[in-house]
């Protein structure tokens, strides 16, 4: 049985509906709150109900709360904190919109921005958008309560599954269906009071979905048994399929060497025609970028200048594209011979200067990779390149380690956002799994996602 895995980015469908009903209530609101705000100083509503002189300040103002994650309710985010990431968001819109609207002489020269309407009508959203998003995250936490997964298997493969379960920290209902001829792996996993041989699709009603971590091929009365559960309406994945539609990773300890053969997906080493836009987008991103930094880049030198011995670039050898070294380029944030003393950088680590702390707080001493990205050597997005000794160790000691030259290195990446900093082989194996789900499922909205995270990271902090 072939079951569907993720070619394209799908977050979870829980979620997705989630989001985008918050995208729904806060397009009507922000109407509506310009509308009132409109009637409160002149009173009479925006002819038409909608002005498209609205269009853009609405769209800032969504991309903020994008931007300080005000879409993604989760049951491991305290509610308070959630509320005021909203907050944030709609503050930061309104003061780059403020910003803009004077500089461009637009202020008084249309009614929305003048006589306080739009301060008004931001005003009134913020309680609508902090009352609907408090409303999400108690759904969510009812939702994940619910969420029951049924796991077809109880040996080793199914043992790692449940290891990434709980150290994801979700509150699932998950139990695991032993094989008769299967020798299990653990006795701690939870298990159900049957067996694979009994399973039916009467056990599996009420499940969110079935995991089937056996390898094909399925024998045919389980595959017999597997569609109807399908046909009643729940959910069938196989263990990559379910790593990729929950967690946006593909799970390199669970997989064959066949696998990456026959997959789908990884269309982007198939593709000229992409590769090549993806190159003219790199290369027209980071020039604009240079062009928007550039007055900011000789404060930033001279900072590190006087912030202890050592070069202002600091230079080393990274592995990249086909396992080819290059020579990558950042602002000096570590005291000098640093790193004689280990490549791998730590939480609060004492080589780090306070300049280059608050420099990788920003992200800010990447900038000067924005040449290698004009070089060649690197594209905005993509796998994170490492240094070079640390590259052969990771080589020799995870599996398909070398998948991940088969595109060029970036400065920021899908592991980059949705993993913490490494500092280990552990924290490599899965960034790996993350950087092997960018390949496999890349398109320009997945890259845009990746941007859009990216900025939140700078603009909240954090950086390492």
């Amino acid at each position: 049985m072939n079951a569907s895995s993720a070619t394209r980015f799908k977050p979870p469908s829980w979620t997705s509906r989630t989001s985008l009903l918050l995208l729904i209530v806060d397009i009507v609101a922000l109407i509506l709150c310009f509308n009132i705000a409109h009637w409160a100083r002149l009173g009479w509503w925006i002819d038409g109900f909608f002005s498209w002189a609205m269009a853009w300040p609405l769209t800032l103002v969504l991309v903020g709360l994008y931007v300080f994650d005000a879409y993604q309710p989760s049951t491991q985010t305290p509610v308070v904190r959630f509320v005021a990431r909203t907050v944030m968001g709609i503050g930061a819109a309104g003061v780059l919109i403020s910003l803009f609207v004077y500089l461009a002489g637009y202020w008084g020269k249309d009614l929305l921005f003048g006589r306080g309407i739009f301060s008004m009508a931001l005003l009134l959203y913020m309680p609508s958008a902090a009352f609907t998003r408090y409303m999400a995250d108690r759904w969510e936490h009812r939702r994940a309560t619910r969420l029951r997964w049924l796991v077809l298997g109880a040996g080793e493969r199914a043992a790692l599954l449940y290891n990434d379960y709980r150290a994801s920290g979700l509150a699932w209902d998950i139990l695991f269906v032993p094989s008769d001829d299967e020798e299990r792996a653990t006795s701690k996993l939870p298990l159900a009071p049957f067996t694979v041989e009994q399973f039916t699709a009467e056990p599996a009603h009420g499940y969110t979905a079935v995991v089937i971590t056996a390898d094909p091929p399925l024998s045919d009365e389980l595959v017999k048994r597997l569609m109807e559960v399908r046909f009643r309406g729940t959910r069938i994945y196989d263990l990559t399929g379910f790593y990729e539609n929950i967690w946006f990773k593909v799970p390199v300890m669970h997989m064959r060497s066949g696998w990456f053969v026959f997959s789908e997906g990884f269309e982007l080493l198939h593709n000229p025609v992409g590769l090549r836009v993806k190159r003219l987008l790199d290369v027209a991103v980071a020039v604009a970028m240079l062009l928007i930094t550039s007055p900011l880049l000789p404060f930033i030198a001279l900072v590190v200048r006087f912030s202890g011995r050592g070069p202002v670039i600091f230079r080393q050898r990274r592995r990249g594209e086909n396992g080819e070294d290059f020579t990558v380029y950042k602002f000096r944030t570590m005291i000098e011979g640093a790193q004689r003393d280990g490549a791998w950088t730590f939480q609060n680590d004492p080589r780090i200067t306070r300049v280059g702390g608050v420099l990788r707080l920003f992200r800010l001493d990447e900038l000067p990779q924005l040449i290698n990205v004009i070089r060649g050597d690197m594209s905005f997005i993509g796998p994170r390149p490492e240094a070079v000794e640390l590259s052969e160790l990771y080589e020799r000691e995870i599996p398909f380690y070398q998948l991940r030259y088969m595109v060029k290195p970036g400065i920021t990446g899908w592991a980059q956002v949705m993993y913490r900093y490494g500092s280990s082989v552990e924290d490599a194996r899965e960034k790996l799994q993350y950087d092997l789900y960018y390949i496999k499922s890349y398109s320009l909205l997945l890259d845009l996602i990746i941007l859009l995270k990216t900025l939140r990271v700078v603009l909240l902090g954090r950086g390492r």
